[in-house]
């Protein structure tokens, strides 16, 4: 199985740079909305028809085709091998990266419940710091 992401490069020298930057942050409330409803509708129909949606999906949007999921899942060995014949700044990079992850996630555990002013300032912080927690 080969899956090649082919990242847009964007170079402060050309003459479109501001707009095409501009494009890519650009994110309207439009958008989010379609997204998510995007999303729900894959999540209902991989939650309809299972592992039949997932391989759809994944020749739709990655371009793999495979017989079923376990097709798909790659073993340590292969994950360690892919990892090691990566340059050596690559691997950095995503092990700074998996940190950042650890880091974050370390962050948005759901905060013990408080009694008072503190519990409600303990509330009110998660809820700006992630928008969409719920308790």
């Amino acid at each position: 199985m080969t899956l090649q992401a082919r990242p847009a490069r964007l170079s402060t020298r050309d003459a479109s740079f501001e707009a095409d930057f501009k494009a890519r942050l650009h994110w309207s409330a439009e958008a989010d909305a379609a997204i998510e409803e995007r999303v729900a509708a894959i999540l209902a129909d991989v939650q309809q028809r299972g592992d039949a949606a997932v391989l759809d999906y994944t020749q739709r949007f990655d371009g793999l085709t495979a017989a079923s999921v376990q097709a798909l899942e790659l073993t340590q060995a292969e994950l360690k091998a892919a990892f090691e014949g990566l340059p050596a700044a690559q691997r950095t990079a995503l092990q700074a990266a998996a940190a950042r992850c650890a880091a974050t996630t370390k962050h948005r555990k759901k905060p013990r419940a408080r009694a008072g002013a503190t519990a409600t300032k303990t509330v009110l912080c998660w809820v700006k710091k992630l928008h969409r927690w719920t308790a």
